[in-house]
């Protein structure tokens, strides 16, 4: 029980004929402000608007007392309009104890109290009833949206690169509040907890609180967001949401998010690549798992996509295979290796375009299966040195798999730049 303003207390109050009961009018309610709270993190005063909200004084032991009228809260129904419980939440007010009181009187048209998270109140809508000390009480229904704090669930991509371009993230979750037309906020918080950004986003999923509200509140499953070119450097992140006033609770989830800095090519080996196809050693920093690789022809605009990426696990090389190049003999080729976070690098002119091998002739041309057996491939157009895989390949007369790649035990004769010697072994199947 607290009083605001005033040491002396005029209630009007009336003595019944028959004993000395007291009697007040019946009080109405009106409003309240704020009309909607969060459940956890915060405290929040609530001011009901009214006629006749009277306190009574009473002397216990010489101590004169003022009872202040009660607020009780009743969930009347769910925030979906679903039937709610029932339950009955009391506000504490101990005139014999102010200091735990969580009621405050203004005046015959204000009553004030706290609405704290030690209340465990479920989230829903509330039934607010005033009633005076001597019974008589006013209601208003369902007036009270009590929510809960918001949730993250996902943020999509979990990697992202803002160094080239505007990056846009979306986050699934629950109980995205909009006031109005006030939205939430969403903080990129830092691996210390500081936010090093702040933004507004747009809402989805979306549905309205029932009731004829004012402002309308609507609750959105999800929400998204634009990173402008820069805005944030690379580092591990978390991002924080907090709902619109007077329900400003924040999440608390630690969903993390990656921004990444964007690829740098050093070098590509070979430095040449045949008409027909080939595989190229790419170096450099910052590739990514499921990265693009592309040689593209400056000259009539065309490119060629690498069929299969192999990239190391420290991000510094990528193997990228190649299947019949868009450019002829002689072309110098660009090539650009994309992460899926959006970022590329592109080292111009990294390769020339050469005529492929031609093979003529293989000595001998049946070897026993029990040994390894050393052959020499007679060829033409054979430029060295032969790349680390894929540049000598076994396969079943007439078919393409399966493929047994033999360029680890294979070389170009020094003496003879157009003869490769490849080892055989056992393992091959007859055939």
């Amino acid at each position: 029980m607290r009083l605001n303003f005033g040491l002396i207390l005029l209630v009007p109050i009336a003595l019944s004929a028959c004993g000395h009961q007291l009697d007040s009018p019946p009080p109405s309610t009106s409003a309240i402000m704020p009309n909607v709270v969060c459940n956890a993190q915060l405290t929040k005063q609530i001011v009901v608007s009214g006629m006749n909200l009277t306190p009574l004084p009473t002397k216990t032991l010489g101590h004169e007392l003022l009872n202040l009228p009660t607020v009780t809260l009743t969930e009347s129904s769910g925030l979906d309009g679903s039937a709610g419980s029932g339950q009955t939440i009391p506000i504490a007010d101990d005139p014999n104890n102010p200091g735990a009181s969580h009621v405050r009187w203004e005046s015959e048209e204000q009553l004030g109290f706290d609405f704290t998270p030690d209340l465990n109140a479920p989230a829903g809508l509330y039934d607010v009833t005033v009633t005076n000390p001597d019974g008589k009480s006013a209601t208003l229904p369902g007036t009270l949206a009590v929510v809960p704090p918001p949730m993250v669930g996902a943020v999509m991509p979990p990697n992202i690169c803002d160094a080239q371009g505007d990056q846009t993230i979306t986050v699934t979750g629950a109980d995205f509040l909009q006031v109005g037309d006030t939205l939430p906020t969403v903080e990129i918080l830092d691996a210390s907890g500081m936010p090093v950004y702040t933004v507004t986003p747009t809402l989805t999923g979306c549905q309205m609180v029932p009731g004829d509200r004012t402002p309308p509140l609507q609750l959105c499953t999800g929400l998204s967001f634009v990173i402008p070119l820069g805005a944030v450097a690379p580092g591990n992140y978390t991002l924080r949401v907090t709902n619109p006033p007077s329900a400003e609770c924040q999440s608390t989830e630690s969903v993390p998010f990656v921004i990444e800095p964007p690829p740098h090519i050093d070098s590509v080996l070979p430095s040449h690549i045949c008409a027909g196809g080939g595989t190229l050693d790419v170096k450099g920093t910052g590739f990514l798992a499921g990265a693009q690789v592309s040689l593209d022809d400056p000259t009539n605009m065309m490119s060629t996509v690498a069929s299969a990426v192999s990239v190391s696990t420290d991000g510094t090389s990528a193997n990228a295979m190649f299947g019949a190049v868009n450019g002829a003999p002689g072309d110098s080729l660009d090539l650009t290796l994309k992460n899926a976070d959006g970022c590329s690098d592109t080292l111009k002119g990294a390769v020339t375009v050469v005529p492929g091998p031609i093979i003529f002739y293989v000595d001998p041309p049946v070897v026993y299966g029990g040994i390894t057996t050393p052959v020499t491939v007679y060829t033409t157009g054979i430029t060295g040195p032969l790349p680390s895989s894929g540049a000598v390949v076994l396969t079943p007369n007439g078919a393409t798999t399966p493929a047994i790649d033999l360029t680890a035990s294979s070389a170009i004769d020094v003496n003879h730049p157009k003869h490769v010697i490849v080892s055989i072994p056992p393992t091959v199947p007859a055939g």
